[in-house]
C-alpha cells in the first residue's frame, strides 16, 4: 500500500498535505482549524459555529464581492461545518481554478474586523439562530445529557455546537475569536487532484505564507472520557 501523501510545513506552522490524483480533472481544498465549540467563551456557546458562517460573509472591499460569492461562482461543491474540535471548510473545483481556490482559502488566515460590518454580522447572526432552530430535534437535550453521563457535567464535549447564547454575542467578540483561532499554526490544508508537482509547493509558499497571525495561547486539552462500569439510561420522544 502506497498512500501517495507528501506533507509540509509552511514557515509560519501550516500544516499541508498534497495527494496527487491525476485520474480526475478536479481539485479539492479542505482547510480545518483546530477550534470548535468545546472552545467557545463561556457564556458563548455557538460562536465558532457563527464565526463558521461569517468567514463566507467577508469582503476585502466594501463594495466587493463576499467571499461566499466568489466561492459560488468558482466552485462546483463548497461546504463548512463545526464540531467540538474543529471547523472545516472544503470547496471542489476544477483543476485550472486551484490556484484561485486556495488564494480564497488564504484570505480567512487575514481577517480583520473592519472587512465585517455590523449589518452583516447582524444579519448572519439571525440566519445561525434560526439555522439552529430549525435543525433542532427532541434528540438534542438527550444525547447532551449521554455526553455529561460519560464526560461529567460541565465537560466541554457537553457544549451545543449551535446555541441562542450567541443571539446577544457581539462583533468586536467574533472578530476577537477569529483573531485568536483562525491562524496558521491552528490549521491543516488538504489539497486533492491532478495539481502540477513541480509547481504546488511554490504556489502554496507565495499563497498562505505572508499570513503571520499567531495563535494567542496553546490549545486547552480535552478531559477523556470517565468510563467508570456505571449504567445510565435515557429516554426521549423520538
Amino acid at each position: 500500500f502506497r498512500h501517495n501523501i507528501d506533507l509540509i510545513e509552511v514557515s509560519n506552522g501550516l500544516r499541508v498535505a498534497l495527494v496527487h490524483d491525476d485520474r480526475t480533472n478536479l481539485a479539492t481544498v479542505d482547510m480545518r482549524f483546530e477550534v470548535g465549540a468545546a472552545e467557545d467563551p463561556p457564556g458563548r456557546a455557538g460562536l465558532a459555529h457563527l464565526v463558521e458562517g461569517l468567514m463566507f460573509e467577508i469582503r476585502e472591499r466594501g463594495d466587493g464581492p463576499t467571499l461566499g460569492d466568489e466561492l459560488g461562482e468558482l466552485a462546483l461543491h463548497h461546504n463548512a461545518w463545526t464540531s467540538w474540535d474543529t471547523t472545516h471548510y472544503t470547496a471542489t473545483v476544477p483543476v485550472e481554478h486551484l490556484e484561485r481556490a486556495l488564494a480564497l482559502e488564504a484570505r480567512r488566515l487575514r481577517v480583520t474586523c473592519d472587512q465585517l460590518d455590523e449589518a452583516t454580522f447582524r444579519r448572519e447572526r439571525d440566519v445561525v439562530l434560526a439555522e439552529d432552530k430549525q435543525r433542532a430535534t427532541p434528540l438534542d437535550e438527550t444525547f447532551r445529557a449521554i455526553l455529561g453521563d460519560v464526560y461529567g457535567a460541565g465537560h466541554p464535549y457537553t457544549r451545543p455546537v449551535g446555541s441562542p447564547e450567541v443571539a446577544t454575542a457581539t462583533r468586536e467578540e467574533a472578530c476577537a475569536f477569529i483573531e485568536r483561532h483562525y491562524t496558521p499554526d491552528r490549521a491543516k490544508l488538504v489539497v486533492t487532484g491532478p495539481y502540477d508537482r513541480r509547481s504546488i509547493q511554490g504556489l502554496l509558499g507565495r499563497t498562505f505564507g505572508p499570513a503571520r497571525r499567531q495563535a494567542g495561547t496553546p490549545r486547552a486539552p480535552v478531559a477523556a472520557a470517565r468510563l467508570t462500569g456505571t449504567l445510565s439510561r435515557r429516554t426521549a420522544a423520538v
